[in-house]
């Protein structure tokens, strides 16, 4: 049996006392449980010990689950971060994509073997990042990991203008898309969902934005897409918050950030915050290393 100290860190936070009580019941004998309902304890607990995992509800009297993790996010990057919910509130949902970045989504209640599937997944790739800390990365192509992945022209234009891939049957939609950006993005269009295949080198792009009407079936698309080019960052578009189709996306790693259709800025901010991502993707090997773990890529 593993002692304290050898065991990964798992901080778990719910009004909920009965839910805590749950998931130390499920993790003791793997991990070491930090649990409360306390915003303030939950942060100081963060402070105090090196958490491997966060798991949060969402809805809470003093504070929501994506507002803490987005502080873990900025506070310890490398932890691996799980929202819990009752339900699949809309918002927290967009939230936990564009904000907390988080790791998975799950529902109450849980199927047990689900949740510790997914927290022990969680916790190999929070020890793998870990031992990165103990790496020193001088060069990304002296690192083996990345040998294998060259990207096209990618890295080239991202010094200029990033190629963004931009998929929609709505012809008016795309001709807005291309009269905002044009001048700042080298976009390539494309309207039917059968030429994908045949017309796409998903590694000639940095993004993809993507209708989320484009294709009945767009989880299977846009993971094609990443197995050819694993650094593609995927925005999706949508006229409304479709909360069941996001949370497949999180969990299976397909999506970088969500954008209502009819917000401009929203659209353009998100194109921002992606480019630069690239950009630390493509200079910084801990980065890429890191990004290719939690996307199931990476074999350190």
């Amino acid at each position: 049996m593993k002692t304290m100290s050898e065991k990964p860190n798992l901080l778990c936070i719910d009004d909920d006392k009965r839910i805590l009580r749950s998931l130390k019941a499920l993790f003791r004998s793997t991990h070491n449980v930090y649990a409360t309902t306390s915003p303030a304890e939950f942060t100081q607990l963060l402070s105090e010990h090196h958490m491997h995992v966060v798991i949060s509800d969402q809805r809470m009297p003093e504070a929501q689950g994506t507002e803490l993790l987005s502080f873990v996010k900025n506070m310890s990057p490398d932890t691996m971060r799980i929202l819990l919910t009752g339900y699949a509130d809309a918002d927290a949902v967009v939230d936990s994509v564009n904000e907390s970045e988080i790791f998975c989504y799950i529902q109450k209640p849980w199927e047990i073997d689900e949740i510790r599937s997914i927290v022990q997944q969680a916790t190999d790739i929070a020890k793998r990042l870990e031992k990165l800390s103990d790496i020193e990365f001088i060069d990304g192509d002296d690192f083996e990991p990345f040998d294998e992945l060259t990207f096209g022209d990618s890295v080239d234009v991202i010094d200029h203008r990033p190629r963004v891939l931009y998929l929609d049957k709505d012809d008016y939609s795309t001709q807005l898309f291309n009269d905002t950006f044009a001048s700042n993005y080298d976009i390539f269009s494309l309207a039917e969902p059968a030429r994908v295949a045949a017309s796409v080198n998903a590694k000639d792009f940095a993004i993809a934005v993507i209708d989320a009407t484009f294709t009945s079936d767009i989880s299977s698309l846009i993971g094609k897409l990443k197995q050819e080019n694993p650094l593609l960052l995927p925005i999706v578009l949508s006229h409304t918050n479709d909360s069941e189709l996001l949370v497949t996306l999180i969990n299976k790693k397909q999506i970088f950030r969500f954008c209502n259709k009819d917000t401009l800025s929203s659209i353009e901010e998100s194109l921002r915050v992606a480019v630069d991502e690239s950009q630390r993707l493509l200079s910084e090997p801990k980065a890429r290393l890191q990004h290719l773990l939690i996307d199931g890529k990476g074999t350190p």
